[in-house]
C-alpha cells in the first residue's frame, strides 16, 4: 500500500474553516421572516450542502449550519457555536468564528463554512447566553465547551461516544466511507461474550470476545467500540475483509482515563494487560491465537499501545492498525497540545536502537486536522521502514475523530488480505 497524503485543510488567518454566504441563502434571508419560517418548515435534515468549489487548492462545498433556539424572553440573548471536531480546536481560545449568526425576526441562527469534500467530522451545537468567547483557553473550560454541546436534531447521522453521550457526523460528497456502521449503534453486541482480566491494582477489567474468523481483531477502548456498533459494522462489511469473514474480536476495555493513560503508555503494563486478554479471550477463540493471526488496534492512546504491542512484543501480535496515535508521548515532555512539536516522544528513541523489526506490520493513519499528529506518524513510518517493517501511512480529511476511525479501521483491515 502507498503513502497517501492530502492538502491541509483551507482555513483562515484565525484558524478557522472560511465562512461564506451562499447565494440561496442571502436571498432567502432577504424575503424576510415568513419566508425563513417557510423554509424552515419544509427543511427535511441539516446542515444543507451547496455546491463543489475551489479553495486553495482543495474541493470544498458550502455547508450551512442552522439551529433553533428555545422560545422565551432570554431567546434574543441565545447564541450557537458549531463545535467542529478537530476545526474548531485550531481557534479553541476565540470561539468568535464559530459562533452562528442570528435571523433577524426569528428563533434560528446560522453558519456557512467551506469544508472540503472529502472530510468527515463529528460536530455538537453550543448555545449559551452568551457563549464565553475564550472558553478555549483553559483544559477545564474547553471540556465545559464539550459536555454544553448538543446534536444537531435535524442530522439523523450520529455517532455514540460510549459514556451516554452523542455527536452529529457530516461527511462530505466525496468522503471515504464504508457502508455498514450503524447510526443507532450496536444491535447485536450481545453476541460477544464477556471475561474480565485482574490487574495488579486491583481494577477488573472487562474483555468482550467474539470467535468468528481467521484473523483476531484486538480493540482498546472496547467499551465505546462495543457501543459504536462494531460486531454490527464487520458483519456488514465481510466482503471487504481478508477472506470475505469477520474477523474475531477481542475488545479490552480501558475503566477510565487514569489507568488508560497508565496501562497504553507503558510496553511492560501493556504487554501484561494484552497477554492477560488474549489468555481470558482464548476458549472463546479456540485457542492461543498465533501472534501472525493478531491485529492490534487503537486511536490516540491505544494507536501508540499498538504499535508499542508490535515493536515490544511480537510473541503476542504482529500487525498493527495504528490510528491518529499518541506518538508525542514522552514522560519527561510536556503534554499540551500547544507544545508538542513534530518530532515524536519516547517510542521514537526507543527505535533509535538497533532493533530488527522484520515481520512486522504497521498500518499507520492521521487526520489532517490534529495539529502535529500527522508530521508525527509520518516520522514514524519512516524510521518503522527503516528498521525493516512494513509500514504505511494513510491521511484522513478529518480530526481526532471517531466519525473517521471507524472507516479507517475497516480500509485498514481489508489492506491485510
Amino acid at each position: 500500500m502507498k503513502d497517501r497524503m492530502l492538502p491541509p485543510t483551507p482555513r483562515t488567518v484565525t484558524g478557522a474553516p472560511p465562512r461564506t454566504s451562499p447565494g440561496w441563502l442571502v436571498d432567502l434571508l432577504g424575503r424576510g421572516p415568513q419566508a425563513v419560517e417557510q423554509w424552515w418548515a419544509g427543511v427535511g435534515r441539516t446542515p444543507v450542502v451547496g455546491p463543489v468549489l475551489e479553495h486553495d487548492g482543495v474541493d470544498v462545498c458550502e455547508v450551512t449550519f442552522v439551529a433553533q433556539v428555545d422560545p422565551g424572553p432570554e431567546q434574543a440573548a441565545v447564541e450557537v457555536m458549531v463545535h467542529l471536531n478537530g476545526l474548531t480546536d485550531h481557534h479553541r481560545r476565540d470561539i468568535t468564528p464559530s459562533l452562528m449568526e442570528p435571523v433577524p425576526g426569528s428563533q434560528l441562527r446560522h453558519l456557512t463554512l467551506l469544508l472540503p469534500v472529502d472530510g468527515t467530522w463529528s460536530y455538537r451545537l453550543v448555545h449559551g447566553s452568551p457563549l464565553d468567547r475564550h472558553a478555549g483557553a483553559s483544559r477545564e473550560g474547553w471540556r465545559a465547551v464539550h459536555l454544553a454541546g448538543r446534536v444537531d436534531p435535524r442530522n439523523p447521522r450520529r455517532l455514540h461516544d460510549g459514556q451516554g453521550a452523542d455527536s452529529s457526523v457530516w461527511s462530505g460528497p466525496g468522503a471515504r466511507l464504508v457502508d455498514g456502521w450503524p447510526d443507532a449503534g450496536s444491535r447485536h453486541a450481545g453476541m460477544l461474550v464477556e471475561r474480565e482480566v485482574l490487574r495488579d491494582d486491583g481494577a477488573r477489567r472487562p474483555v468482550w470476545v467474539l470467535g468468528a474468523g481467521r484473523l483476531v481483531l484486538v480493540i482498546f477502548d472496547g467499551a465505546l467500540w462495543r457501543s459504536l456498533g462494531i460486531v454490527d459494522a464487520l458483519a456488514a462489511c465481510a466482503p471487504l475483509l481478508p477472506g470475505g469473514e469477520p474477523p474475531s474480536l477481542v475488545l479490552v476495555d480501558s475503566i477510565d482515563h487514569q489507568r488508560r493513560a497508565l496501562d497504553l503508555t507503558d510496553e511492560a503494563r501493556l504487554g501484561a494487560l494484552l497477554g492477560d486478554a488474549l489468555d481470558v479471550a482464548a476458549p472463546v477463540l479456540g485457542g492461543l491465537p498465533d501472534p501472525g493471526r493478531v491485529v492490534v488496534a487503537g486511536q490516540s492512546f491505544g494507536g501508540l499501545a499498538a504499535a508499542l504491542a508490535v515493536v515490544h512484543h511480537p510473541q503476542l501480535a504482529r500487525t498493527a492498525i495504528v490510528q491518529s496515535g499518541s506518538f508525542w508521548y514522552d514522560p519527561d515532555r510536556p503534554t499540551s497540545p500547544d507544545q508538542r512539536g513534530p518530532v515524536p516522544g519516547r517510542l521514537a528513541r526507543q527505535l533509535c536502537d538497533p532493533l530488527d523489526l522484520a515481520g512486522r506490520r504497521l498500518l499507520v493513519q492521521a487526520g489532517t486536522d490534529e495539529g502535529e499528529m500527522d508530521s508525527q506518524a509520518l516520522w514514524m513510518v519512516e524510521r518503522l521502514r527503516g528498521l525493516g517493517a512494513e509500514a504505511s501511512f494513510d491521511h484522513w480529511r478529518g480530526g481526532h475523530d471517531h466519525a473517521w476511525w471507524r472507516h479507517g479501521l475497516v480500509f485498514a483491515l481489508s489492506q491485510l488480505g
